[in-house]
């Protein structure tokens, strides 16, 4: 699957939320580089494992730009 428009900040691109893909593959590129980090393992020991993954897919869509936007398609 090609990468999203919006990765290589393609100015035809249409801003729309991530979709649940984008956000699998945004949780799983963090979790490859920090799964290490103190602030990781301290979310994991509070939440366990799947709850930090739950609060961190949720502070991607908190953080998207274009939440608030309809999708086209």
């Amino acid at each position: 699957m090609p990468d999203p428009p919006w990765l290589h900040d393609d100015p035809d691109a249409i801003p729309i939320p991530y979709t649940e893909e984008e956000l699998d593959k945004l949780v799983e590129g963090f979790l490859a580089g920090n799964s290490d980090s103190p602030a990781w393992i301290e979310l994991v020991q509070k939440f366990g494992f799947n709850g930090a993954k739950q609060i961190l897919r949720d502070s991607f869509i908190n953080k998207d730009p274009n939440i608030n936007k309809e999708r086209i398609h």
